[in-house]
């Protein structure tokens, strides 16, 4: 069969996995003569390289520029065409779990003690083989990134924006992929804006989206909604501990955002929402959360209810963090 390099179709996402750049390439048994490795090349102009696999097993690639050259010279293709492809083939190749961010791939890529950077690499799915993923596909898809992130990045924290909260949402949903959302609220944010002015105002959200950028992974999604109102999408079950490590790191670091006056006294004078100038609490944060068992049929609109509801609890609560129950009824409708 002549192999060929057809994109896989998938979902991508803002820090998608390597998977995405898989081509569909038919690899050769160890076995396979150079002879019939030169026809593959020849017969399809397009195909830059090809695995060696053994019982589903990657045991390197060959490429046409190393093949051709092979051949080029004096005798070359009369020495070494009935040669099997596992006596030439590049056994040091780089492997890749489907599920490897790009970001991963890109710097252990670059960072190749041989000084070069390799041209193809192969893509495994629990150690069998997949495809093959090209090194020009894996920078001009990180290019195309970060040209989205810029687009859609919050300007205040340079987090992602609504649009990669959605399509992060849309894509676990899609891949039924189970997930906590968590939503980070600043509480009594608006005295502290009329008291210590837009510009403190926005050192505080900077800082708490530093303090989140810091829980960002493989399994840990960061995105700011806008404001003071920030998301943590998570598949790892340590979600809870890491809300309560951004909560305690908060209060043990917000007496910076205040003078002395203020932090002693532990209250500032401002206005009611109503007009009316009375004391108002320091700042504080919350985080409702919401299991996966909510999470998993939630379209936008039922979620940022939920989480509503989720927020409201964590305020009155000591800690300020409420996992919503999940014995509420499942929502139907899932993200469009």
């Amino acid at each position: 069969m002549q192999p060929s390099e057809r994109p896989i179709q998938q979902l991508t996402r803002y820090n998608e996995s390597v998977e995405s750049l898989c081509t569909n390439a038919t690899p050769v048994a160890p076995q396979t003569k150079l002879k019939d490795l030169s026809e593959l090349f020849i017969r399809d102009t397009s195909l830059q390289a090809i695995a060696i696999v053994h019982h589903t097993r990657p045991q390197g690639l060959i490429s046409r520029h190393y093949l051709m050259e092979l051949f080029s010279t004096p005798y070359g293709r009369a020495l070494h065409e009935n040669h099997q492809v596992e006596e030439v083939m590049d056994r040091n190749v780089m492997r890749f779990e489907a599920s490897d961010p790009l970001s991963n791939v890109s710097q252990q890529l670059t960072a190749d003690s041989d000084n070069r950077v390799a041209q193809q690499f192969i893509i495994m799915r629990q150690g069998h083989f997949l495809g093959i993923g090209h090194t020009k596909d894996l920078l001009q898809r990180i290019t195309e990134h970060r040209i989205k992130t810029a687009r859609h990045a919050n300007p205040l924290t340079g987090l992602p924006g609504n649009v990669p909260i959605q399509e992060e949402l849309k894509r676990l949903q899609l891949h039924h992929r189970s997930f906590y959302l968590a939503y980070f609220d600043l509480c009594d944010f608006k005295p502290y804006n009329d008291v210590y002015g837009f510009c403190r105002g926005d050192e505080v959200i900077r800082e708490l989206g530093n303090q989140l950028h810091r829980l960002q992974s493989k399994d840990t999604f960061i995105g700011h909604i806008g404001g003071d109102d920030f998301v943590v999408i998570s598949t790892g079950a340590q979600i809870l501990e890491q809300c309560q490590h951004i909560l305690t790191q908060f209060e043990q670091g917000k007496a910076a955002f205040y003078n002395e006056q203020h932090w002693q006294t532990q209250k500032i004078r401002a206005q009611d929402r109503n007009g009316v100038p009375c004391d108002q609490p320091l700042l504080s944060l919350c985080v409702g959360v919401l299991p996966p068992q909510l999470t998993a049929a939630g379209n936008e609109h039922s979620l940022s209810q939920l989480s509503a509801k989720a927020k409201k609890k964590a305020k009155h609560s000591s800690p300020k963090l409420c996992l919503l129950e999940s014995s509420l009824k499942p929502l139907q409708h899932r993200l469009e």
